[in-house]
């Protein structure tokens, strides 16, 4: 097994290729270096046996930005030559496949990934902005029609409609499969309208399979199959993806996070918490981390703990401090349930200038924290009328489970297919 991540250069120069190795379990480790001077790249690889610190193989590359994808093509035949590692047929299509890039259009096409993976509001349409201004430059650039739906993906779990943007996220990924047949983004982007539009888990998941057939050292194939396994409680499964996808990526702050979180819906609370405090070490600005380690922290009665966290989340997020200070003060007076109060009421008025909002899994707790479950139940049921993703967590969220026994939740889960 090899780990190459070019991108995380930084980690083996800190730590070394034999301690980076240890930690992938690989026994060698693909190491680059990119020097950029307007278009121009200069590239510098090397491949490092981990038993012994030697080079297997090493080469500099002096070329242009829109040889980019020529120059990746060549650096994994020749690492799969030294390692004596045979190329599929249908990889070999894809290299032979593979065009010129516009610089200026890949150039825009990182920086939109770079915003996107920030996980928030802002970052998800800076992201989508990059990318179809990529899209413009080159129309035939299939990776930046990938782009737009990842954006499209992000926002959907913030503040965007399902039932508007996933076709137009749809849209996309097949623009993408037209222009390259063989790209297995394409394929990955397509399972999520399966999944989680369509609720076509069965047609998702051989998506995602053809997906990591095209591309096995994609980490995004893995990280998004396994997140889907684990909702529909496939829980062993989901977990050995999330772990081929950090051996792949092992910085990645967006697959650490959610590999955190799915130990909390296993009901691994402890578990949990420790993976989640490790991500916010990788990176405590990160938003997302600190919003998801609350819910192990309240399953285990440790409230003071889950709001830190949820203070640490708004101000990573930029919340004004009128906000926060205002969050403050109703957890002061009646814990979460004040805090509950606040969010709904901050609801009811996004609800008369948004025209379509998703029912999001936080509204949902909130109107459970005030032990309203018809209006829960009544949120949930629109949520499935409206292709609504959150619908796919009702068989693992922990803090649905008070509802596990009403008639309606039963129904929906019968809708789902995850009760016959």
């Amino acid at each position: 097994m090899i780990g190459t991540n070019i991108s995380h250069y930084a980690i083996v120069e800190k730590l070394g290729p034999r301690e980076v190795g240890k930690d992938l379990n690989v026994s060698a480790v693909l190491t680059g270096k990119v020097t950029q001077r307007g278009d121009a790249l200069i590239i510098q690889t090397e491949l490092i046996d981990i038993h012994n610190v030697s080079q297997l193989w090493g080469e500099q590359y002096n070329r242009t930005i829109s040889d980019i994808v020529v120059v990746q093509q060549d650096i994994t035949q020749k690492v799969a030559e030294k390692l004596q590692t045979q190329i599929s047929g249908e990889e070999q299509k894809i290299f032979t496949a593979q065009r010129a890039v516009n610089p200026e259009a890949y150039q825009l096409h990182l920086k939109g990934h770079f915003h996107a993976n920030k996980r928030t509001v802002e970052g998800y349409r800076k992201a989508l902005e990059y990318f179809q201004q990529a899209i413009s430059i080159d129309p035939d650039f299939a990776l930046a029609y990938i782009g737009v739906a990842e954006a499209y993906i992000v926002g959907i779990t913030l503040d965007l409609g399902t039932k508007e943007y996933m076709p137009k996220l749809k849209t996309n990924a097949l623009k993408a499969l037209e222009l390259d047949p063989g790209l297995a983004e394409a394929h990955a982007t397509l399972a999520v309208v399966k999944a989680y539009y369509d609720f076509d888990f069965a047609g998702a998941e051989q998506s995602f399979r053809r997906a990591i057939e095209l591309n096995p050292n994609y980490p995004t194939a893995h990280h998004w199959f396994g997140e889907l396994l684990v909702y529909i409680g496939r829980f062993d499964d989901g977990l050995a993806e999330y772990q081929r996808a950090t051996e792949l990526d092992p910085a990645s702050l967006v697959i650490a996070s959610d590999f955190g979180l799915s130990y909390y819906f296993m009901r691994q609370y402890d578990r949990s918490i420790e993976h989640l405090k490790k991500t916010i070490e990788m990176d405590p600005n990160f938003v997302r981390t600190h919003f998801y380690i609350m819910l192990p922290y309240r399953q285990k009665g440790m409230d003071d703990e889950a709001f830190k966290e949820l203070i640490n989340g708004m101000v990573a997020n930029g919340d004004s401090i009128d906000r926060i200070e205002e969050v403050k003060k109703r957890y002061a007076a009646s814990g979460f349930k004040g805090v509950a109060e606040f969010n709904l009421e901050r609801a009811a008025l996004d609800l008369q200038s948004v025209v379509t909002l998703n029912i999001t899994v936080s509204l949902l707790d909130d109107l459970l924290t005030f032990g309203d479950k018809n209006k829960a139940l009544a949120c949930l049921e629109q949520a499935y009328e409206n292709r609504d993703n959150v619908c796919v967590l009702l068989k693992i969220n922990p803090l649905w489970d008070d509802l596990r026994n009403e008639p309606r939740f039963i129904a929906l889960l019968k809708k789902m297919g995850f009760e016959k």
